[in-house]
């Protein structure tokens, strides 16, 4: 599994938090920027490998083989990177991601296209022997040095996610703890922060051995299912909700929004299905839904409220009416025990 796969794997980790933390406080809002700051650096030096093993074999190619000339590639490249680092400088995830589809990542594949024509056969330069041997030697330790480089990053980004995945883990417990003092059923969501907590375990347990190769096949595992776990939290926490609601929207003849939020809900309930398969192009899709059924919600809460509010009211004036009247009636007794004196 490549490190693009992580990162894509945090930045969904990266929404579920901003999701959660409309209900959180400032010092919440301060860690995520830090978790976002954190993953585009080291993103931009997991690209700053990449592009140092392109441009330590372009030196190699000019250094047995004058007449290879690739400099161009390497200063576009070298270019490249001092513009990112500005987004990586003011945290811009958004403009990151745009110019490393959009400029870099072309840049790259020209430079190894280029590299790899130059390299496919050696024959054509009338090198020595002992040239050959060097130079494939030296291409051979620039591969290991950016194998090593990146997986000193791929060790970072772990280190990254499993704190984060913690954070999000405690905010997610904050949620339950908040719903339970409110006597809103939270069973099935106690269930999916168990299994959460033993991910986030084995992943520490990875890193403290520091095993790359089953980091990697543990993130693979993970990548597919870790958007099922959000789903399947948030559907759960929504259905606790609207179960609260639902005897109050009985009373106040509010069931048509229960059936449009069941609706909504029923249309982000696929992603919480056993089996279902992670597709990057439906998270927007997946939260939209989720966002529209939790508004709907919030306006059918206020909605009950209002109308115990009116019904409080109403049975507050009609005991003040009540007391008025007896003051008026024992007014008039007196009043009329009077006259008879």
């Amino acid at each position: 599994m490549n490190l693009i796969k992580w990162f894509g794997m945090l930045a969904v980790m990266l929404a579920l938090t901003g999701f959660v933390m409309a209900e959180s406080n400032d010092s919440d809002s301060n860690n995520l920027s830090t978790t976002q700051s954190q993953a585009l650096n080291v993103r931009y030096d997991h690209l700053q490998c990449k592009v140092d093993f392109t441009s330590k074999q372009i030196d190699i190619l000019a250094k047995y083989v004058p007449t290879v000339n690739q400099s161009a590639n390497k200063q576009e490249l070298l270019a490249d990177m001092t513009e990112l680092k500005v987004f990586v400088t003011k945290i811009n995830k958004t403009g990151f991601d745009n110019y490393v589809t959009e400029t870099l990542r072309p840049d790259l594949n020209n430079a190894t296209r280029d590299l790899n024509a130059a390299k496919k056969n050696f024959k054509q330069y009338n090198l020595s022997n002992e040239s050959k041997i060097a130079m494939i030697a030296e291409l051979k330790s620039a591969k290991e040095t950016y194998s090593e480089c990146a997986s000193d990053k791929e060790l970072k980004m772990s280190e990254i996610m499993e704190k984060h995945m913690e954070k999000w883990n405690n905010q997610l417990e904050k949620i339950v703890e908040k719903m339970n003092k409110k006597n809103i059923t939270t069973t099935n969501m106690t269930e999916i922060l168990n299994e959460i907590t033993e991910r986030n375990a084995k992943l520490q347990e990875l890193i403290d051995q520091g095993n790359i190769t089953a980091m990697r096949e543990f993130m693979k595992a993970y990548h597919d299912s870790q958007f099922h776990y959000a789903a399947r939290f948030e559907i759960a926490r929504l259905n606790g909700y609207k179960e609260k609601l639902k005897p109050l929207a009985d009373r106040y003849n509010m069931s048509n929004s229960i059936r449009n939020i069941n609706e909504k809900i029923g249309k982000a309930e696929k992603y919480a299905k056993e089996g279902y398969t992670d597709n990057d192009s439906e998270h927007q899709k997946m939260w939209s839904d989720i966002m529209g059924a939790g508004k709907d919600i919030r306006d059918a809460a206020k909605s009950i409220n209002d109308e115990r509010f009116k019904e409080r009211q109403g049975k507050m004036d009609e005991k003040q009416q009540q007391m008025q009247n007896k003051q008026e009636g024992r007014i008039n007794r007196s009043n009329n025990s009077g006259r008879g004196n």
